[in-house]
């Protein structure tokens, strides 16, 4: 996964993979989809024409990847790199690497979860009934397994108080998270593709008993850190 994560070409691709759904799914969908349910038991109370409903959500992925491309060169040559609150001033020299890889692993963690999203939308233009569950679940499965190559960083993360006073509390809680992550995700899945959706209550409580445990963890680790 670090490979996917660090390979420039990685969003690239994904990006073509996107425009390539929308091309498969021209022919095979009505000139209106759905784009808007009141709840996920009603019908559908808003259309679009297909051609916003299959391509708007590709042309975004790829003008974010346009902008976070450019945005890393109005860097300053000299800077402080700042994590979490933590500032260390630093020479662009011995930094750039290091930011290269940051911008390079963001603009694939971008990509990836909007092509999670359109992947249950184009589910949502064919059953005619949106999947909030199943969305928030293919998210938490297509982020797992990127968990534990991520590195410090002010954006993108499990970010506790205590994973960002510490680099090993980051480590060590998004290593462990990547199970309880995995393991929600395909919960939220299999409960919303049932006939009978448990609703929201379900979904938040899941959602809910994710985050305390993987918060808990992270301050216990912290807790137990001769270093921090």
């Amino acid at each position: 996964m670090q490979k996917l994560l660090d390979n420039e070409r990685s969003a690239q691709w994904i990006l073509l993979l996107m425009f390539g759904l929308a091309a498969a799914n021209w022919p095979l969908l009505p000139d209106q989809v759905p784009i808007h349910w009141s709840s996920a038991e009603a019908d559908p109370d808003s259309l679009s024409p297909k051609s916003f409903g299959l391509l708007f959500l590709p042309v975004f992925a790829l003008v974010q990847y346009l902008v976070f491309r450019i945005v890393p060169a109005f860097g300053s040559s000299a800077h402080s790199t700042i994590v979490g609150g933590r500032s260390t001033g630093e020479a662009h020299d011995e930094t750039a690497s290091g930011d290269d890889r940051y911008w390079t692993r963001l603009r694939t963690l971008l990509v990836v979860a909007l092509l999670v999203v359109y992947a249950d939308m184009l589910i949502s233009f064919r059953t005619l009934r949106p999947h909030p569950g199943a969305v928030i679940g293919l998210l938490l499965v297509g982020i797992s397994p990127l968990l534990r190559s991520l590195e410090p960083n002010p954006l993108v993360g499990i970010r506790t108080p205590w994973t960002m006073r510490s680099d090993r509390c980051w480590e060590r809680t998004h290593r462990f998270a990547v199970l309880p992550t995995l393991v929600v995700g395909l919960a939220l899945i299999a409960l919303d593709v049932t006939d009978a959706g448990p609703g929201w209550p379900v979904f938040g409580g899941l959602l809910a008993a994710w985050v305390a445990v993987v918060v808990l963890y992270s301050y216990i680790h912290w807790r137990n850190d001769p270093d921090r």
